[in-house]
């Protein structure tokens, strides 16, 4: 559907409508973040299956009104593909996105370009924040933490 272009916010915060058994909770609505291996394990764990060690953490707690699940931990996105690029060079994309906190970070793999946004001062990621010296040291811990999430 060539959603998988950016890795910024109006591409990957999308809606999520769950119907919980016996219509738990119904009319609900939570405000929060969670990557699709969460989803996976969020399920598994809703369905009493056991949630593979590979798996981000569950969220059916927080999805079950516990007040102390964090819904906003530390998220991994990545996009490794474009469909509506013509030549099959320009298809490959390799960028990863971390979520900590108040940051977004995102790395473009082949080029090497980073961002880094401020979510709590530039909600709408318009400013880059990956060349402010006095970020230099979040910046390290972000890339090091982002290459040890490689998923592809």
């Amino acid at each position: 559907i060539g959603h998988t272009r950016t890795l910024h916010s109006e591409q990957i915060e999308l809606p999520l409508l769950v119907r919980l058994p016996g219509a738990l909770r119904g009319g609900t609505r939570l405000t929060g973040s969670m990557s699709q291996t969460h989803l996976f394990a969020s399920i598994l764990d809703l369905a009493e299956l056991s949630v593979p060690p590979f798996c981000a953490p569950s969220m059916a707690d927080w999805l079950l009104g516990n007040e102390s699940a964090d819904p906003n931990q530390t998220l991994f996105f990545e996009v490794d593909f474009m469909p509506i690029k013509p030549d099959p060079d320009r298809r490959i994309q390799k960028r990863g996105l971390l979520k900590s906190g108040r940051y977004k970070f995102i790395l473009d793999r082949k080029t090497g370009t980073e961002f880094l946004f401020d979510l709590q001062v530039d909600p709408g990621e318009r400013n880059n924040r990956a060349a402010d010296p006095s970020l230099a040291p979040l910046l390290l811990d972000l890339r090091a933490e982002l290459n040890g999430n490689i998923w592809y």
